[in-house]
């Protein structure tokens, strides 16, 4: 009884700041749209439609990496997200940003109400902040001069910093346990990837300024290739290196022989296999003998 009424107060607690998020995040994007001067150049100059398929790829295929047993997703959102502060109308933005991203979120992932209205939130006020932080930062300088890339790469390193912290804060309201050295290493290696996919799309950007028209089209299809391949290159290491896991875990349990020591290999190649912070195995016998495995320990027999 205490435990459900436990699991009742996380879950208001974390409908009570996604409803919260949605609220501040929404009034941010229309501040932002009504506040902010366009992007200097031409608006037209990124269809809508295109910027709705680069939030969607980058959305649809995220990099799931682990880092010190700490999930870390990378969606590379910040590339078509630069670019539309460069060449996009500022209210296409936002709404593509957040309409996109949370039906590819609701149809491929199949998360729940909570999630999408947090997310929702959360990308109107990620796409608001850098919208603020790019036109600040520009001044009155040229997109493709240094001025520019600079605002660009800050922009995009403002967009992940919001959504890592305020992933971070819900997570804590859910009650996990967060390691804050496991945490800065998430967020050194969020930054290394906002700031890649900045610059490639301000790469792109600024061809884009220069030849105008239908100059995406090329960009488009060089950019899809790229990521198509950089994304099997992704999948194929993971696969190698479960297979390869999986190869020493089994030979360790020959070798192990049997009781204890079979035991303590069942626990630590569980630990690897599964990626876990903490496994743990009862084994039967009078008295119960517990054997336990932690992510940087020596594995404990008890």
């Amino acid at each position: 009884m205490a435990a459900e009424t436990e699991q009742s107060r996380i879950a208001m607690r974390v409908w009570a700041f996604s409803l919260a998020l949605l609220v501040a995040g929404g009034t941010l994007a229309v501040v932002a749209v009504h506040a902010v001067d366009p992007a200097h150049g031409s608006r037209d100059a990124l269809p809508w439609w295109v910027l709705a398929l680069a939030f969607a790829l980058t959305e649809r295929y995220a990099v799931d990496l682990d880092v010190r047993r700490q999930a870390q997703t990378l969606t590379f959102t910040e590339a078509p997200l630069i670019l539309g502060l460069v060449l996009a109308d500022t209210a296409e933005l936002i709404v593509v940003r957040v309409a996109v991203s949370v039906a590819v979120i609701a149809i491929f992932r199949r998360s729940d109400v909570v999630k999408l209205v947090f997310n929702a939130g959360l990308f109107a006020g990620q796409a608001a902040s850098a919208l603020f932080v790019y036109h600040w930062v520009l001044g009155d300088s040229s997109p493709i001069d240094p001025r520019g890339w600079l605002a660009g790469v800050v922009a995009a390193i403002t967009a992940f910093l919001c959504s890592g912290l305020a992933v971070t804060f819900v997570m804590t309201l859910a009650g996990a346990k967060l390691s804050w050295s496991s945490q800065l290493l998430v967020i050194a290696v969020g930054i290394g990837a906002a700031t890649a996919g900045a610059t490639a799309a301000l790469a792109a950007a600024a061809v884009l300024w220069t030849q105008g028209g239908y100059g995406w089209v090329p960009l488009v299809l060089i950019g899809a290739a790229l990521g198509f391949f950089g994304l099997s290159y992704v999948r194929i290491r993971e696969r190698h290196q479960a297979l390869a896991d999986l190869n020493r875990y089994t030979g360790s349990l020959v070798a192990a022989g049997s009781g204890t020591h079979l035991a303590t290999e069942v626990a630590t190649g569980l630990l690897e296999l599964l990626h876990a912070a903490r496994v743990i195995l009862l084994l039967p016998g009078t008295p119960i003998q517990r054997v336990e495995a932690v992510y940087g320990e020596a594995p404990r027999a008890e």
